[in-house]
């Protein structure tokens, strides 16, 4: 009886809240011969998971170089000080499936292709209490 009163507390709180998960993949000394790579690497992960390609604007501060959007979650890179960062962003919960596809197949196949100029960063999951 706990665990069902529990689960149902649960899922009231859970209704009320929205999620916020980013992660960053980063290729440091990055040259124009990695930027077309890591372009083929998102259309190939964003057309898996199925994120069609965005032409308007994004959340970056420089112009994107690949710019993915589905729902609630975004695939973007850009390049910042040499390096070219790619942003996995979702803002629902339970995680899209876009999402967890992209996320299975993004690491392994950037990793692959630039090896130790590679790395990987998990922001922490945010959760914020929204009245809906």
């Amino acid at each position: 009886m706990r665990a069902l009163l529990a689960s149902f507390a649960v899922a009231v709180l859970l209704a009320g809240c929205s999620f916020h998960e980013w992660r960053e993949y980063d290729i440091n000394a990055a040259s124009h011969t990695d930027v077309h790579r890591v372009q083929q690497i998102m259309q190939h992960v964003a057309a898996e998971a199925g994120i069609p390609r965005h032409f308007g604007g994004s959340y970056s501060p420089n112009q994107p170089i690949a710019n993915y959007f589905r729902d609630k979650v975004q695939f973007v890179a850009f390049v910042d000080r040499g390096e070219i960062r790619i942003w996995l962003m979702r803002d629902d919960w339970p995680p899209p499936p876009a999402f967890t596809e992209a996320r299975r197949l993004v690491e392994p196949a950037l990793a692959s292709a630039f090896g130790s100029r590679f790395s990987a960063e998990q922001r922490p999951v945010h959760i914020v209490y929204t009245d809906r």
